[in-house]
């Protein structure tokens, strides 16, 4: 998985949210989701958080 990926995953999932506004803060009304998209959007961020860990764990080792 290489950054470029991780961050068209992310840009993915912040498109879902905007999907029927201009900003996606401030709706006046409750946006209804299906269960395959709050669990794609869940699964992504998910995703991200273990890829920020892991390459945190990476750098914190010791070389050998």
């Amino acid at each position: 998985l290489t950054r470029k990926a991780l961050n068209k995953i992310v840009a993915g999932a912040s498109e879902m949210r905007r999907e029927d506004t201009d900003e996606g803060h401030g709706m006046a009304g409750v946006r209804v989701v299906s269960d395959s998209q709050a669990k794609l959007a869940i699964s992504s961020a998910l995703l991200w958080c273990h890829y920020i860990l892991d390459k945190f764990h990476e750098e914190s080792s010791a070389p050998f």
